[in-house]
């Protein structure tokens, strides 16, 4: 198959989310892909070789996409096929739903690939591809049909290289204490999942000690009530004190950026929950912060629950 070069179409308020983004959530949003599409494995490896070339990969073995699916899926930003459904085939909720995940592997390297092997609806093998691109030309992805492997299992296969910097993130142990707060919620809901980061498993059963669930007073936002909820987590070893704001389903879009005093010597994370906190990040006003008022109000609230426990 002759390599076939297509255009992303740009819409004006992504492009800069894609650039700018911490490697945090890059890796994070990496993962969240592959659980979106249903991957009962995931497998994050850091590589290095004898000639100091570092990449980056993340393995799964979910139902991945069509070739034909590809050219819309890596051209248009926004317009994302999960904003139209709340749960994956198997029954899992999704979190995507902005169809700018995959973008976010720039934020970690200039190039990046996907391999896809996937299967049709009768389990007949397809065709694999593999798309590639580079950060300094984010318009353009190359898809191109690559040799079948035989008993290759079925999934996508990202790999980020030339890497901008050594980002504390590469460090496994690094990995697991920043990533496990993330997937916390998600992994303790679909315990059949698994996530592992350098060969380690993150297992939020071995490591949390306690959590708490409070409902707290819902909130008015342009004539809309919205509930909240707060989830504490308390962790076994310490660690951050830590407040997510997550979508009402506990995915966490953004960390409140300040520190949380008069919290005692536990490490716990908070993951505050309102459909209300995925509306401001629609409307791109997640990041006031403390200047928005309504954000503020459920904000003041959790950190008083918090202190309370």
């Amino acid at each position: 198959m002759t390599e076939k070069i297509c255009k992303v179409e740009v819409k004006p308020d992504y492009l800069e989310k894609v650039s700018h983004t911490s490697p945090e959530k890059a890796l994070s949003e990496l993962i969240w892909n592959s659980l979106d599409a249903d991957a009962k494995s995931v497998e994050v490896i850091f590589r290095k070789d004898d000639l100091g070339t570092f990449e980056i990969i993340v393995k799964d073995n979910g139902i991945g996409f069509s070739i034909d699916e590809a050219e819309n899926l890596f051209t248009s930003l926004g317009g994302s096929w999960k904003s139209r459904r709340e749960k994956t085939d198997e029954g899992r909720l999704l979190h995507g739903a902005e169809g700018q995940g995959r973008f976010k592997a720039f934020s970690l390297g200039r190039c990046a690939e996907w391999e896809v092997y996937n299967k049709l609806q009768d389990k007949e093998v397809q065709k694999p591809f593999k798309i590639v691109a580079k950060a300094d030309h984010l318009e353009r992805f190359a898809i191109e049909e690559i040799p079948l492997v035989a008993n290759r299992r079925q999934g996508v296969t990202i790999t980020v290289s030339e890497p901008h910097k050594q980002f504390a993130i590469f460090d496994t142990n690094n990995a697991v204490e920043k990533l496990l707060p993330i997937f916390a919620l998600y992994l303790l809901n679909y315990r059949h999942i698994s996530v592992t980061i350098g060969g380690r498993r993150l297992n939020p059963l071995e490591a949390i000690k306690k959590v708490e669930k409070v409902i707290l007073d819902s909130v008015n936002y342009n004539d809309v009530e919205y509930s909240v909820e707060l989830e504490i987590v308390e962790w076994i070893d310490g660690g951050d004190k830590e407040l997510w704001l997550c979508t009402k389903n506990g995915f966490p879009l953004d960390k409140y950026p300040k520190q949380i005093r008069g919290v005692g010597g536990f490490g716990f994370n908070g993951y505050l929950k309102s459909e209300l906190i995925s509306v401001l990040s629609t409307d791109g006003t997640l990041g006031l912060g403390e200047l928005n008022t309504h954000l503020r109000e459920i904000t003041d609230k959790a950190i008083n629950e918090i202190r309370r426990y």
